[in-house]
């Protein structure tokens, strides 16, 4: 009995001791005992103690012994390591928190240079403990430099905070030879004297160019022998960003300095040829003119007005080269020559259309001219006359006036108004000047008296409630004056401070940017339309206008506008009152008639079928209540106007049957 009660002491004894030293070397929060975990994948788990899930501040955290790994030269154990059952991997993933700031691990291979921090023990021999390599857990660690390359990085990428004042400061990043800044934008402007001077620091530094007159200008960024501008450079030429899909044209160029796009037709393939539009596009035909031996002007004669011939004899008198039929004679295409004119009469042309070049350095017109019978006139108009104007697009809100002479030039405009104060409105089908203007109203104030709908018009004839005499309109709390546009001259882009976000003025300054036409966002002037010197100009198309956008507006994908591709040769664009669509017709039909005095009123029009699209518009002379209207049963040659009320018989119902 003895011998047992011997050996138990013993053990218990072990085990409190085994106790003591292991509370001497690793404290737990609460002195929470040790439970086992079975078959878990974790050898430590903290995460299941209730007593300590249930507070916000204790047992949260793993607080490491702190090493200095320069001092640190060997690993402490005891038995055999790398056998299976005492340290089998060599102390391989050991994790530390390093305190020394320099120099390298006193064991093993050291990545780089030392840094505050946790690092591991990357230790794949199997056969020495000092075979391995520290390297840090985390790539950002603080640094403080005393050069650009001291001390040296660990890995290409590595980012780092450099705490000193030796550049470059702030948070930056190891390239492998040397420290560079995260951020190489300059916060201060420059002012260039060429495009390489003064050099950038760095490849990729960004700047703000200052210079009034060297180019580029604005937000530019060193490449490394030139600056260069951020966003392409507004001077070198690639605002061509594409041709139309099918319109005869072909984009060349990659849109570069050294490569600009340029625009032209496809090359030929054979002498003569002539470009043919072949119901989808236009190209070049399958073979070029046909050639004939003129005898003279007249033999062989041509067969239509306009036939085209390569004439390739001059034995007639004719030139060799292209000509066509007038119906009389042949006539050259090209008569081009150079002349040097002592009046605009002298010397006399040979042919009606003849084409020249006039070479006279003070008599007018110069350049391409061309014979009208009686005077040399400018080809494509001339450039100081001013009658490049042509016309006014139909039903568009503007009218052309003038007669397309020197004396008197085209010119664009608005028709004139009736009365004061009047706008203009669409009728369904043109603008045209309302019957009447805005109503007039003395505002007390800018929101007395209040509007009725978001949108509503008035004309204000009183300052007195601080709104502007003017055309207004009611944003849905108070009334804004429609137009706020005034002069100013900036001394920075932010003063002088707009009054109202959206604010329209015209900045004449001569150095302060943006200059022109621009508006207030709330905190700074931008100018209308974006910046004006780089240009993704083209947007969008107006809608139902006729014209479709293509592309997505990038490098790759540039906006273009073209019509709509037709489905048939001879297809004609139609208003539908709505949009301009494609139709296998170009024949609509309009009508007239008063009103009967019923809520529903039969029409008769042969044109009408059972699918027709008809387009109603109500008129009422007496400028009487608005009657609302609508289509109702259709039938061939017949159709029925569905009124809200019952209209006078001084009404009339205009109507637009399309095909």
């Amino acid at each position: 009995m003895y011998t047992v009660y011997k050996y138990k002491f013993t053990l218990l004894l072990g085990l409190a001791l085994s106790s003591l030293t292991l509370s001497a070397q690793v404290r737990m929060a609460d002195n929470t005992a040790l439970a086992s975990a079975p078959s878990s994948s974790a050898f430590l788990d903290a995460s299941s103690n209730n007593t300590w899930n249930a507070t916000a501040n204790r047992g949260k955290g793993l607080v490491f012994p702190r090493v200095d790994l320069s001092t640190f030269v060997a690993f402490n154990y005891s038995g055999t390591p790398g056998v299976a059952s005492n340290y089998p991997t060599r102390f391989d993933g050991m994790i530390v928190y390093n305190t020394a700031t320099s120099g390298v691990a006193g064991l093993g291979s050291t990545q780089g240079t030392l840094t505050p921090g946790f690092w591991y023990y990357d230790n794949k021999s199997t056969s020495s403990l000092a075979g391995g390599t520290w390297r840090p857990l985390g790539q950002t660690s603080v640094v403080s430099l005393t050069s650009a390359t001291t001390p040296a990085g660990n890995l290409v990428g590595q980012v780092g905070y450099n705490t000193s004042t030796v550049a470059p400061t702030g948070l930056i990043y190891w390239d492998g030879t040397k420290w560079q800044p995260v951020n190489q934008t300059s916060t201060n402007t420059i002012t260039l004297t060429s495009a390489s001077a003064p050099a950038g620091t760095t490849v990729g530094q960004v700047a703000y160019n200052n210079s009034a007159t060297v180019e580029p200008k604005g937000l530019v960024y060193w490449d490394g022998t030139q600056w260069k501008p951020i966003g392409g450079d507004p001077v070198i030429g690639n605002e061509v960003l594409n041709a139309t899909t099918n319109k005869g044209l072909i984009r060349a160029g990659t849109g570069t300095s050294a490569d600009p796009y340029t625009l032209g037709l496809t090359d030929g393939t054979a002498t003569n040829q002539v470009m043919v539009w072949d119901g989808t596009k236009w190209t070049p035909g399958a073979t070029g003119l046909t050639t004939t031996a003129l005898t003279s002007a007249t033999t062989p004669a041509g067969l239509n007005v306009g036939d085209m011939r390569y004439n390739t004899s001059a034995a007639g008198g004719v030139p060799v080269g292209p000509v066509y039929w007038d119906g009389a004679k042949w006539v050259p295409v090209n008569q081009t020559s150079t002349i040097t004119l002592t009046s605009a009469s002298a010397p006399a042309g040979t042919t009606v259309g003849q084409v020249a070049y006039n070479n006279s350095a003070t008599v007018e017109p110069k350049g391409l001219v061309y014979w009208d019978g009686t005077q040399w006139k400018p080809i494509g108009g001339d450039p100081v006359i001013g009658n490049e104007v042509l016309n006014a697009t139909t039903n568009k809100g503007l009218i052309r006036a003038g007669t397309g002479t020197s004396a008197d030039p085209y010119t664009l405009g608005l028709t004139d108004g009736t009365a004061t104060n009047q706008a203009m409105v669409w009728d369904g089908t043109k603008w045209t000047p309302g019957a009447t203007g805005l109503t007039t109203t003395a505002l007390t104030s800018a929101t007395t008296p209040a509007g009725l709908n978001v949108g509503d018009m008035r004309y204000n004839t009183s300052a007195a409630g601080g709104v502007p005499v003017g055309p207004v309109y009611w944003d849905g709390t108070k009334w804004v004056p429609v137009n706020q546009t005034s002069t100013i001259t900036l001394t920075s882009a932010s003063t002088p401070a707009g009054t109202t976000v959206g604010q329209v003025a015209y900045n004449n300054s001569a150095t302060v940017e943006p200059k022109g036409l621009v508006y207030w966002d709330g905190t700074q002037w931008k100018p209308v339309g974006g910046d004006p010197v780089i240009g993704n100009e083209v947007l969008d198309a107006t809608a139902n206008m006729g014209l479709t956008r293509s592309g997505s507006g990038t490098a790759a994908s540039p906006y273009t506008l073209g019509l709509s591709s037709g489905t048939t040769n001879g297809q004609v664009m139609m208003w539908d009152g709505t949009k301009w669509t494609l139709s296998a017709s170009n024949i609509i039909h309009k009508g007239r008639v008063l009103c009967d005095g019923n809520s529903t009123q039969i029409i008769t029009n042969a044109n009408v079928t059972a699918t027709a699209t008809i387009i109603l518009t109500y008129e009422d002379p007496a400028k009487g209540p608005v009657v609302s209207l609508a289509v109702g049963d259709r039938a061939t040659g017949t159709f029925s106007v569905v009124f809200g009320a019952v209209p006078p018989t001084t009404a009339y119902i205009n109507y637009t049957i399309l095909p």
